[in-house]
């Protein structure tokens, strides 16, 4: 947009795409917020606009099931590099660092990017490769949770048994910085 500065709007294929397809248009919304709207209550824009997350009413109860109710709700999330932590994924196959465990579902394979450095305050750690791992779910919430530690030479520490379970696999291309290993020991 910055580039082809549109007058009034978007062309209609453009428009038809993010109007009809519900993964282009988050994506086209967290790009727009993060570049533009950073400083700005960015829940009450896409309320503005009409892109809140909005449920509808639920039906009522039948006298046999409990419907939970549901409330809106405002809140305010880190915008993290998404296209980073898929690149780190596929460096690794979608394989965890730690054990090796490389989940495949339906739709394909399934890992996560872990940062070792938290994002959010009171952490403040960088949304950069050096501070990404990619590891299965179960070891992701172990090593947020400090029962897992790596150490400098990259030797992974079962810290509620104090035992190595191995080194933590690594690929070229994608090197973990020390210093974010040190802050997640101090941290634990």
């Amino acid at each position: 947009m910055s580039r082809n500065q549109p007058i009034s709007g978007l062309c209609e294929w453009v428009y038809d795409l993010v109007a009809q397809n519900e993964a282009v248009r988050a994506k086209a919304s967290a790009y727009l917020l993060s570049t533009y709207f950073q400083d700005k209550d960015q829940t009450e824009l896409l309320t503005r606009v009409g892109l809140d997350a909005a449920d509808d009413e639920p039906p009522p109860p039948s006298d046999d099931v409990r419907t939970p109710g549901r409330r809106p709700a405002t809140v305010r999330r880190i915008i993290r590099d998404n296209a980073l932590s898929r690149l780190i994924k596929t460096l690794h196959d979608h394989t965890c660092q730690i054990c090796g465990t490389r989940l495949l579902l339906p739709h394909g394979p399934y890992a996560e990017g872990a940062h070792i450095r938290p994002l959010g305050s009171p952490h403040d750690g960088h949304d950069v490769a050096g501070n990404l791992l990619c590891l299965c779910p179960n070891d992701h919430v172990l090593f947020d949770l400090g029962a897992l530690t790596i150490r400098d030479d990259l030797a992974v520490i079962d810290r509620l048994t104090g035992e190595s379970r191995g080194p933590l696999r690594t690929i070229a291309g994608h090197d973990i910085d020390p210093q974010y290993l040190a802050y997640h020991r101090k941290i634990f």
